[in-house]
């Protein structure tokens, strides 16, 4: 996609722009947080930590990952079941 192609041309330019001035390059994104809810985490990419600035909380992406997968898991259980029982329309 063209948004996609975008997104990487500007992820190398930053890392260019850090190179020559001789910082180091940090991506960092914002998620919501598992805990309290509120769009207050920060995924810090380098350093495989996640971190929350409202409650505080604090732990490894890859934790983070297995309780969004598990919290979606559940949220969407019943549509799950609905699709592996669903057969069709029958004409």
């Amino acid at each position: 996609s063209i948004a996609i192609g975008a997104d990487k041309m500007s992820l190398k330019k930053a890392k260019t722009i850090c190179k020559l001035q001789g910082i180091s390059f940090n991506l960092e994104v914002v998620i919501l947080c598992p805990y309290c809810g509120n769009k207050s985490m920060r995924l810090i990419i380098r350093e495989n930590t996640a971190e929350c600035y409202r409650c505080n909380k604090k732990q490894s992406i890859d934790d983070i990952l297995e309780i969004t997968k598990s919290d979606w898991s559940e949220k969407h259980k019943k549509y799950e079941k609905l699709m592996r029982f669903n057969r069709g329309v029958d004409y």
